[in-house]
């Protein structure tokens, strides 16, 4: 190539890669100025209304800072003025028309505004928090309900303010067939609030009528059912405890006696209304093929095996057929907090296998009772093992 031909050439490409490097460098500098730019807006709105007062969106986010930031009733006439100048320059800045309208005084104007935000966008939540709050006072539940289901499924942010507003609600029985209504439509915030409700022990037995008939998506890690129904016997609702379990879990009304699932067939299900079982690494019950198996170190010892039941006041018959080898295992009939009284202990045979039983009685002032399975090894074992094979409670014959 001759000298002049490859000074072009190299000329030309000095050329295009400056070009390349000078579209780098203004994508850049583009970036970081919106990045920038955005960062400003949201952290210093009053320095970038000061700096580019043409901006409606930089009145706006002013405003909107001022608001959210407490300043009604201090800085009401700046509200005012920043609000207005955002929407002289636009007529579609939401937060500017809300701000206007939770500063001015006059109720019919303040409401023809707060509509003409709400026109804008029924996102915004604390447009939606002013006509909750006006529904709310003309005692108007269904629009209140609505608003709130509309502000829980467009800000998750408004959950801070609006789940104990919703509990709340449903402390009161004459709003329990409207929010019951909208638990069936299952918005997304459904489980959330669920868990909110339940972690917070609040309005327990409402919630739990609300939520009839509804399957619940528990959050990963959680299991809503469950744990409403642990509240619900926390607090000794026992009989809508079982309802609900119940309804969450059909095979505990497949029962042909007092006791659910005698021989123990199931591994899972809702407890303690299903069987509970205990393993602990020390000590503890599996179920196994024709009944549970027991299991232990020396030492170890407590309650292995447990069930709830609610026994009408009465006579009954406890039964079981099973062993225990190595230490010492025995059935325990208790009432339920908070009668919190023994009613009947029953051992199990050691070493040979074969039937047990006792009898009870339960009175008015038990409404519930824990059937618990106590196991402990002896001093002179190593471990101890064992199995039941089946245990009944049923009606004594006069």
């Amino acid at each position: 190539m001759p000298d002049a031909k490859r000074r072009r050439w190299r000329t030309g490409e000095l050329i295009r890669v400056a070009l390349i490097w000078m579209l780098a460098v203004a994508m850049v500098t583009t970036v970081t100025g919106i990045s920038l730019g955005t960062a400003i807006v949201s952290r210093a709105p009053n320095v970038v209304a000061a700096l580019m007062p043409f901006f409606a969106s930089s009145h706006d986010r002013f405003a909107d800072a001022l608001v959210q930031g407490g300043m009604i009733g201090k800085q009401n006439q700046l509200i005012r003025s920043e609000a207005a100048a955002a929407l002289r320059r636009s007529p579609l800045m939401v937060h500017a028309a809300r701000s206007l309208a939770l500063v001015t005084t006059e109720p019919r104007q303040q409401a023809e505004i707060m509509a003409y935000a709400d026109s804008l966008s029924r996102r915004d939540l604390l447009t939606n928090t002013w006509f909750i709050e006006q529904a709310h006072k003309a005692g108007q539940i269904e629009e209140e309900l609505a608003r709130i289901d509309l502000a829980l499924r467009s800000s998750a942010s408004g959950q801070t303010v609006l789940f104990p507003l919703l509990a709340s609600l449903l402390t009161k029985p004459a709003n329990e067939r409207a929010i019951a209504r909208l638990f069936e439509r299952q918005p997304n915030w459904l489980p959330a609030f669920v868990d909110f409700a339940v972690s917070r022990r609040l309005a327990t037995e409402p919630l739990t009528a609300a939520l009839r008939g509804i399957a619940i998506a528990s959050p990963p890690g959680k299991d809503l059912p469950q744990s409403l129904v642990d509240l619900l016997i926390a607090e000794h609702h026992y009989h809508l405890a079982l309802d609900y379990a119940t309804e969450r879990d059909p095979a505990l009304a497949s029962t042909t006696g007092f006791l659910r699932d005698p021989s123990f067939a199931r591994a899972e299900g809702i407890t303690p209304f299903s069987w509970l079982y205990v393993s602990n690494g020390l000590f503890g019950a599996r179920p196994a093929d024709n009944g549970v198996e027991l299991y232990g170190s020396s030492t170890a010892g407590g309650v292995a095996l447990g069930q709830l039941v609610l026994l009408r006041p009465g006579r009954y018959e406890l039964e079981t057929r099973g062993r225990v080898g190595g230490g010492t295992a025995k059935w325990v009939v208790d009432c339920a907090p908070p009668a919190n009284r023994t009613l009947t202990e029953l051992e199990i045979p050691r070493d040979n296998e074969r039937v047990v039983q006792t009898a009870f009685t339960v009175g008015a002032g038990c409404p519930a009772q824990f059937v618990r399975l106590t196991v402990r090894a002896s001093e002179t074992s190593a471990a101890f093992e064992g199995k039941i094979v089946e245990i009944r409670v049923s009606q004594a014959s006069e």
